[in-house]
């Protein structure tokens, strides 16, 4: 795990080096909705949540076909989760929100001309900025069922950082010589624990799927 991280904060650095001293380089804008929930295995039932993500990027053309990229995004992840405890007749539901400020780098591969699909894959680095649990739990063994709610914040005991890969599905459009705009789906999937206290208790590890809609501008 070491080695990975190591030579992905290089190839960050390495991209991020490259298209700001390059006299070619697009930067550009870009938001949308955000589909997050986690993957593993944990004692309740999880399901996804929508959120938004916003951005800014620099694409560095490194051949004919073939973009260097670097990207800072905020986004917010999390999930929404319940569970019934039959012993004492109580139902919880809430949900979990992880907001991060996510470094993005990798390649593009475009296909076409003016209407150019592409295929974007690479790494990123996560940097937790917060993390909440907010909840309620309500007891259906009185008569009326009481509600006890809680707003709780869990950096504590969430991972500060996360490491993982992307995958994108987009489509660009030159509006003019400088300007362009585009319209992308990723898939991005998280390799480092949301909890590592909890190892062979819950191996909860962030998920997520982005729509995001930009512009850029050509230097």
């Amino acid at each position: 795990m070491f080695k990975f991280l190591k030579y992905s904060l290089f190839i960050l650095l390495l991209i991020l080096e490259v298209s700001l001293y390059s006299q070619s380089v697009v930067l550009g804008a870009k938001a949308g909705p955000n589909f997050t929930n986690i993957s593993g295995y944990y004692p309740f039932i999880s399901s996804h949540r929508e959120s938004i993500s916003a951005g800014v990027f620099v694409l560095k053309p490194m051949s004919k076909r073939i973009d260097g990229i670097f990207e800072i995004n905020y986004e917010q992840k999390g999930f929404k989760y319940s569970s019934h405890d039959f012993s004492n007749n109580t139902k919880t539901e809430g949900e979990r929100i992880y907001d991060y400020l996510t470094m993005p780098a990798g390649f593009k591969y475009n296909f076409g001309k003016n209407v150019k699909p592409y295929f974007k894959t690479g790494i990123f680095l996560a940097i937790l900025m917060n993390a909440q649990d907010n909840g309620t739990e309500t007891n259906y063994a009185v008569a009326p069922p009481e509600d006890r709610s809680w707003e709780n914040s869990i950096m504590y005991k969430t991972e500060s950082v996360d490491w993982g890969i992307f995958f994108s599905l987009g489509v660009q459009y030159k509006i003019s010589s400088k300007i362009l705009f585009l319209v992308e789906g990723s898939l991005n999937s998280g390799l480092l624990m949301l909890e590592p206290d909890k190892i062979l208790v819950e191996e909860m590890r962030n998920k997520s799927f982005l729509v995001s809609f930009g512009f850029g501008y050509s230097l």
